[in-house]
């Protein structure tokens, strides 16, 4: 069996969603003739842990410490410093010192445009540089004990980036790069200094590697156009999806239920995303007697409780929807899972034109409605794409009420039976599955 070396921040039981892919992508492999070893960090530098996730690791897991980064490091020496000087003092009081501060402030601020900017080039790519070195260690070490000959990398954190370049450079690997979410394309419009050394990092990467792997065909088509100079066949889409195992466990433990309407929402919010225009709609469809209180529940899994600078209990309250909604904090993979399963509908929010979240193809599987939030783009395609996907412009009321309309009179027209999952799903779901997946990107290795 051919041998590949996996280097990951996330990994499980980090309980970022980022994980998910490389942790599939590691589960399936060895059907294809691939023995994966994983490299990540060490689990003291997951903020939320999810051990149900192990579970479902079946290859070696290799970690390492990190070290400060170049910022960090600035911040100690900074601390140290000024403890230091406070220490030392003087005797100098009163209004001399008053007007030492005042001279201080002043000198500050005059110099604060270049000092942001100084410390912007100590956090590049990312604030992961701590692991890149720690990581470059290791992974030579790796490569030459197990005769590894291809290496993958899949970020963010970019950083993971340039560890696949310097031990590409050091070993000779062949090397596979896996954007999740892609590096420079947020900084399309933002010109600068610090944006031009992330292009110039991406664009060395992007160079020496021998494949690039993308997560939706819009990514793949913005590096086709950056870089037209290399061969089209170096950029491959590998979309994220689903595991129809854990699908068919999550039905299984959790079946749909009917009584009511239940629309749910999983994730966050962050980067613009708001669950407002969705939640007046259903407020304006309730108070004009559309759809009745009592038959709708709405549930809000994740780090949900404030949008922007919105309190979300506080606008559920204004718009008279408290008593049917739950607020349900951070939950494992595998419970998030049963509650798509018991969900008729379910919400994404998404501004980004270029990102299909994982969670959308986790949705689709289910065999719920999917509502997306979004602008034209990647996700609004996807869900275009779907059966029983609806698309709605973030700040199109009179569009999320009529869709919020025609998956209530779906729900009430429906025959009350449970879903069977197997059955529900179509080729254009199918095509997301995890093994077929997988699959696809052994090909490229």
């Amino acid at each position: 069996m051919k041998k590949l070396l996996l280097v990951s921040y996330h990994f499980p039981p980090d309980a970022e969603v980022g994980g998910l892919r490389v942790q599939k992508f590691a589960k399936y492999l060895p059907l294809y003739g691939w023995e994966p070893f994983v490299l990540s960090v060490d689990e003291r530098y997951y903020p939320l842990k999810d051990f149900e996730r192990v579970k479902d690791v079946n290859c070696k897991v290799f970690r390492t410490k990190m070290m400060l980064n170049p910022r960090q490091t600035y911040t100690a020496l900074k601390s140290l410093i000024s403890f230091a000087t406070r220490k030392k003092g003087n005797s100098t009081e009163g209004s001399s010192a008053v007007i030492d501060e005042g001279a201080v402030e002043l000198r500050e601020r005059s110099v604060s445009g270049l000092k942001r900017f100084i410390l912007s080039l100590l956090w590049l790519p990312d604030d992961r540089t701590g692991w890149i070195l720690p990581a470059v260690i290791r992974g030579q070490v790796l490569i030459k004990k197990y005769r590894i000959e291809t290496l993958m990398t899949t970020s963010p954190p970019h950083s993971v980036q340039i560890i696949g370049y310097l031990l590409k450079r050091i070993t000779g690997c062949r090397w596979v790069i896996d954007f999740r979410d892609p590096w420079t394309l947020v900084l399309e419009k933002k010109r600068g200094g610090v944006n031009t050394i992330q292009r110039w990092l991406e664009a060395k990467v992007i160079h020496h590697a021998d494949v690039v792997i993308t997560a939706t065909d819009f990514v793949r088509e913005y590096y086709l156009r950056v870089y037209p100079d290399l061969p089209r066949e170096k950029f491959i889409c590998v979309p994220n999806g689903f595991d129809l195992e854990d699908m068919v466990l999550a039905k299984t433990r959790n079946p749909v239920k009917d009584e009511k309407l239940t629309i749910s929402y999983l994730g966050e919010f962050y980067v613009g995303r708001s669950p407002e225009v969705f939640l007046r709609a259903v407020s304006d469809l309730v108070r004009n007697g559309k759809i009745p209180l009592g038959q709708l529940r709405l549930r809000f899994i994740g780090k949900v409780r404030h949008f922007g600078r919105k309190d979300l209990e506080v606008l559920l309250s204004e718009l008279g929807l408290s008593s049917i909604t739950d607020i349900i904090d951070q939950v494992p993979h595998t419970k998030a899972l049963e509650y798509m399963a018991d969900s008729r509908v379910l919400l994404v929010f998404s501004p980004n034109p270029f990102m299909q979240p994982m969670k959308v193809f986790e949705y689709m599987a289910s065999g719920a409605f999917v509502i997306a939030f979004t602008p034209p783009g990647a996700l609004a395609d996807l869900v275009k794409g779907y059966s029983k996907g609806i698309v709605v412009d973030e700040d199109d009321l009179e569009g999320a009420k009529m869709a919020v309309l025609r998956c209530y009179d779906m729900f009430v027209h429906s025959e009350g039976r449970e879903r069977d999952l197997s059955q529900e799903m179509d080729e254009s779901v199918l095509v997301f599955e995890r093994k077929n997946l997988t699959q696809q990107l052994a090909k490229h290795f």
